[in-house]
């Protein structure tokens, strides 16, 4: 395979269809020669879709598939269910990707928070800045992120979708309890006077 350098950028010659070309028309392999594939991008393609379409067709005819994370054969009914696909199936085993979406999730709870409220992650964190990382009813300190008692949740009235603060579990839940009802919020704090 030879190797000619030009004036800034190395030129490559192809193991499949010996064509010189940039280094860049090669993908990056950690153990291939200048940290390159031998193979052009426009080859590598090619074979790679010959390949998996083959095994794609042995895998549909035995009714296993091999899941790309997990590389098991499994039963084709293991596989999610994708329209889009030759034998109609994800190449994701549902072990895996239930895996990954919880993995996901539990990597991106801040980003998923603020996305679920059209906020920014900015905003995100600049209204639990503004109200001193503290929950924005009883003041009890709260993280992002967490679950149950010491989180944080974003409160929004579920009629404007607008963002009102950041609360503590028990402030979410009881507000959530009295359906952000004003008249029901004042009633619970007539009842609770009259009762000491």
């Amino acid at each position: 395979m030879a190797i000619t350098s030009t004036t800034n950028s190395l030129i490559k010659q192809c193991s499949t269809c010996r064509e010189e070309k940039l280094l860049s028309g090669f993908a990056k392999r950690s153990g291939g020669r200048l940290g390159h594939r031998g193979q052009c991008r426009m080859c590598f393609n090619k074979n790679r879709k010959v390949y998996m379409s083959n095994l794609v067709v042995q895998q549909i005819d035995k009714g296993t598939k091999c899941c790309s994370v997990c590389k098991e054969t499994k039963d084709i009914t293991s596989f999610v269910a994708k329209k889009d696909t030759k034998c109609g199936r994800g190449s994701i085993c549902k072990k895996c990707n239930s895996y990954r979406s919880r993995q996901w999730c539990e990597d991106n709870k801040d980003k998923r928070n603020a996305n679920r409220y059209n906020l920014t992650t900015d905003e995100y964190y600049s209204i639990y800045k503004k109200q001193e990382s503290k929950c924005g009813i009883c003041g009890v300190f709260v993280k992002l992120g967490g679950k149950g008692h010491g989180a944080g949740y974003v409160d929004h009235c579920h009629n404007t979708g607008k963002v009102r603060g950041i609360l503590c579990h028990n402030c979410n839940i009881a507000i959530g309890l009295l359906k952000d009802n004003i008249t029901t919020l004042y009633s619970a704090i007539k009842y609770i006077k009259e009762g000491i």
